[in-house]
């Protein structure tokens, strides 16, 4: 290989390399969006959907308080992640949790403020 082709082939793959790690940040921030996108229609779901009769009755709803009390936020996604519950549950207990008064209303596409710790 002569000196022109070996330096060509180092920029092809330095150039390879920037690509890459240009992509894999542009992945990171579209998956945030994605993440943020999806807490949004969770949020829009809750307001128009009609929440069950007994919701005080609700035998998770001491898990989420201490969970969202613990961690000082709440989401949707947050309670089905730690307390291993689908969807339309942990629904129900965000909106339990705000007709308490245990976390706030929702802003936008952020994590809800716990108000009683």
């Amino acid at each position: 290989m002569n000196q022109k082709n070996k330096h060509e082939y180092q920029t092809i793959e330095d150039l390879t390399k920037l690509i890459k790690t240009i992509s894999e940040r542009q992945n990171s921030q579209y998956t945030d969006i994605i993440m943020q996108l999806k807490e949004l229609k969770d949020e829009i779901h809750i307001t128009h959907s009609k929440p069950k009769a007994n919701h005080s009755d609700d035998e998770l709803y001491a898990e989420a308080y201490k969970v969202v009390s613990a961690a000082g936020k709440a989401s949707t996604s947050y309670i089905q992640r730690k307390l291993g519950i689908g969807y339309s549950r942990a629904a129900q207990l965000m909106n339990l949790l705000e007709s308490k008064g245990v976390i706030g209303p929702a802003i936008g596409l952020k994590p809800r403020v716990v108000t009683i710790l």
